[in-house]
């Protein structure tokens, strides 16, 4: 038998405990989406950091020419940034993952693990 602290029916502890059942559920469903979140990108970015335009555009389905196009016209490719290193253009890998994820790329929440986690 359950002692509840005050007096209160069984219904309404029984509704209070599926409520507190619920919001637990979701805190839980948010931690497990942030870590599925952050063991993707880490496994597709792997030890390549950053790609060509070339694979940047495989990844989002186009080619590479309306890939070169978007970067020459915003300075960016699909709303990430754009190295550009000499003659060469890099595109974040981190950044592209978390655009195709519908993160918003450098933004607070990545998925990763801080250093300090």
């Amino acid at each position: 038998m359950t002692v509840v602290p005050f007096p209160v029916s069984r219904d309404a502890f029984d509704q209070l405990l599926r409520t507190l059942a619920r919001y637990v559920a979701d805190e839980l469903r948010e931690e497990i989406e942030k870590e599925l979140r952050r063991v993707a990108v880490t496994h597709i970015v792997g030890d390549e950091w950053t790609c060509s335009v070339a694979e940047a555009a495989r990844l989002l389905g186009i080619d590479r020419n309306t890939a070169y196009a978007e970067i020459h016209r915003t300075g960016s490719l699909a709303g990430v940034p754009v190295l550009r290193i000499g003659e060469r253009y890099r595109v974040s890998k981190l950044a592209l993952m978390q655009r195709l994820m519908g993160v918003e790329p450098g933004g607070h929440d990545t998925g990763l693990r801080r250093k300090e986690d």
